[in-house]
């Protein structure tokens, strides 16, 4: 379970980072996955054998440093850390997390009220704000939880619970028979709407 929450932290991470890459806190990447020419291109970058995560975190750094994704992930395949990859290009990774992950705390601060209205039906929205309280909770993972429960017809409570119990999103997916695009394209309408508080 331990690694379960490392993996999930791990990831939280770098979602922090991905937002961190447009700037706005809420301008989300997989929309540019709908764009044809990059949609190949990043098809292209995974048969090459790079996890999602590893081309965001490219993309990360690609941004800061204005260099390109493939220049980026060739630095990665000789160093294999990306505290090294970054220290290349003089970024400093640790420093970038701490800033982003003091942004979205600041925006969930001030925002957690519509935040919950937005994401849940009114009588769950006291779960929410709970939830939003929690320190190893990312607003990322309740959009996701909130959306999966939303598609599903399904109380957040319920999801909410399994998703703490240790299930994953595409285990809570199939589970409860959702369809992963329409999951997606509520989180993104939803993230819209967040952009606009900004």
């Amino acid at each position: 379970m331990k690694n379960v929450w490392k993996q999930m932290i791990s990831l939280m991470l770098v979602s922090m980072l991905i937002l961190s890459v447009q700037s706005s806190i809420f301008a989300n990447m997989d929309d540019e996955l709908h764009d044809k020419e990059w949609k190949e291109h990043f098809d292209k970058l995974k048969k090459e054998g790079f996890e999602r995560k590893d081309i965001f975190t490219a993309m990360f750094i690609a941004k800061k440093a204005d260099k390109e994704v493939s220049e980026i992930l060739a630095t990665y395949k000789k160093t294999k850390s990306w505290e090294k990859t970054a220290q290349t290009y003089g970024i400093d990774l640790e420093k970038e997390r701490k800033k982003a992950k003091q942004r979205m705390k600041k925006f969930v601060k001030e925002h957690k009220k519509e935040i919950a209205a937005l994401i849940v039906e009114k009588g769950e929205q006291e779960q929410v704000l709970k939830a939003l309280e929690e320190k190893d909770v990312s607003i990322h993972q309740l959009v996701y939880v909130s959306a999966i429960a939303k598609e599903s017809s399904v109380p957040f409570e319920e999801v909410y619970k399994k998703w703490k119990d240790g299930k994953r999103p595409h285990e809570l997916m199939k589970e409860y028979k959702t369809s992963k695009k329409a999951v997606h394209k509520t989180k993104r309408m939803w993230y819209k709407e967040m952009k606009s508080w900004e």
